[in-house]
């Protein structure tokens, strides 16, 4: 009886093995089916490992798994030995294109697979490791050259090194729009090379310093003609030519750089319309950056970062902003001043914020990081009529739903109806992490929908709250976006509080 029951079982295990074999072999039958179009979109969305998977399934998925259209979204990351693409070899044999192709050199066993692939990346990105490592690297951008889809190149130098075979070949390559190289020691630049390509470059970040100076102009000068944006990283030198470039472009839309001598040249540069200068204790190149400002009257963004932060209203560059307004024909309609390089709570540049606000007519956005209270107090309509919104942060430990219920905010939502306060805050309500409530606000148990906004920030695991605050009709149409998207919470201030 026993064994008619276990043959019984078996064939009933064999049969529902027959069964799922059929309903699988159904199912590709369906999937193979698919028009090739179909089924290139769906494999856009897998993985590198499943796109591999999909060479076994049968003929079809295997040929279209080398689909220009299946790789051209994906990257390639191999930044040593031990990390997650062992197959990168495999991958730069089999894949006719990525999106991107990111090494590490020297890396074990890859340099043919990088020298001689037939993949062509969209953006090449490599980190020189030692010395030996340039010339691979060299030849690894020789070989996307060659292949004619570069379109951006990223050259981080982790040590000292002859680069020009390196820089010569990337300053060679055709078509490129964007392009980073920074440097964590010295770098020389040897010669320039003879030919150039037409100009291309859109982007283009760098190491200001004087290794690099004579490549960055260089680059500066043979892509004038299409150049959108260019960012200084860490600018501790520069020539007049540098900045002279600058100001002779047509495009120049942003520019990213510290103070440097010489910079006033730039504001020639009628295209130029952002600017995030970082200031440092350099007092000279303080006093260069405002000569900039003062001149610079077609700019409509503007961020000042203090690195590392200042402490007193006479510290270096804490006035900066009076240069900005002094001209009178400011046409800044984004400001931001970035003080966080200062572990303390302080705001040296608000005394002078405070004073140039009526100079800057066409201002809309403001976004400071320090002292809240004493700016909302100065902002009105007769001192700035264009403001829209102000983002600020508050201090550590310092209550929000208290600080809604505070004077500078009443004084602010009354004075300007239309405005609208977005605010950063560690601690939303008193009881967030100690469960204790203070006698004030979080008492009295009002805006519960801050409790929505502490349950947003434990599910992400976020540190830091976003409150938006305003006082229109909410039906009303107005300029900003009530928008939850970045798990911010809307709070109505009545005029009559």
């Amino acid at each position: 009886m026993d064994q008619r029951r276990g043959g019984a079982r078996r064939a009933g295990k064999k049969r529902r093995n027959h069964f799922a074999a059929a309903e699988i072999y159904s199912q590709r039958m369906k999937l193979t089916q698919l028009p090739d179009d179909m089924l290139v979109l769906v494999m856009q969305r897998l993985d590198v490992k499943s796109i591999f998977a999909c060479r076994l399934v049968c003929q079809k998925l295997s040929g279209l798994a080398l689909h220009r259209d299946v790789w051209r979204h994906q990257s390639c990351f191999k930044y040593n030995d031990r990390y997650l693409m062992r197959c990168v070899c495999g991958l730069l044999r089999l894949a006719p294109c990525l999106q991107e192709l990111a090494v590490w050199l020297p890396v074990r066993g890859c340099r043919p697979a990088l020298t001689s692939t037939s993949c062509a990346a969209r953006v090449l990105s490599v980190s020189v490791g030692n010395a030996a490592a340039v010339q691979d690297a060299a030849e690894a951008v020789c070989r996307q050259r060659s292949l004619g889809g570069l379109r951006g190149i990223v050259i981080e130098f982790r040590t000292q090194a002859d680069a020009s075979a390196l820089l010569a070949a990337v300053a060679q390559t055709p078509g490129l729009g964007g392009l980073r190289v920074t440097a964590h020691t010295d770098i020389p630049w040897l010669a320039a090379p003879d030919t150039l390509p037409a100009s291309s470059l859109k982007r283009f970040q760098c190491e200001l310093r004087r290794e690099t100076v004579d490549f960055a102009n260089f680059i500066l000068a043979a892509h004038a003609a299409t150049l959108e944006e260019v960012e200084f990283l860490h600018s501790t030198f520069s020539t007049p030519l540098t900045w002279a470039l600058l100001g002779g472009m047509q495009h120049l839309r942003r520019l990213k750089c510290d103070g440097n001598p010489g910079m006033e040249a730039v504001a020639a540069c009628g295209s130029l319309r952002v600017l995030d200068l970082t200031v440092t204790h350099n007092r000279l190149a303080a006093a260069w950056a405002a000569d900039f400002l003062r001149a610079a009257v077609q700019l409509r963004v503007v961020r000042i970062s203090y690195e590392p932060g200042i402490r007193r209203a006479d510290d270096v560059g804490a006035d900066l902003v009076l240069a900005l307004a002094s001209s009178g024909r400011s046409r800044v309609e984004t400001l931001a001043l970035d003080n966080s390089g200062d572990q303390g709570e302080n705001a040296p540049y608000l005394p002078s914020l405070i004073r140039a606000l009526p100079s800057l007519p066409c201002l809309r956005h403001l976004k400071v990081d320090r002292e809240p209270d004493g700016l909302l107090r100065a902002i009105h309509p007769d001192t700035a009529p264009a403001l829209q919104s102000v983002d600020v942060v508050l201090g550590r430990g310092e209550c929000a739903h208290a600080w809604i219920h505070g004077d500078a905010v009443k004084a602010v939502m009354s004075a300007n109806p239309s405005l609208h306060v977005n605010v950063e805050a560690g601690a939303i309500l008193c009881g967030d992490y100690d469960k204790m409530m203070c006698e004030g606000a979080c008492a009295v148990g009002c805006h519960r929908e801050l409790e929505e906004c502490i349950r947003w920030n434990e599910e992400d695991y976020r540190w830091g709250h976003h409150l938006g605050l305003f006082s229109h009709d909410p039906t009303e149409k107005c300029s900003q976006k009530h928008s939850t998207e970045h798990k911010r919470c809307w709070i109505l201030i009545p005029q009559s509080q």
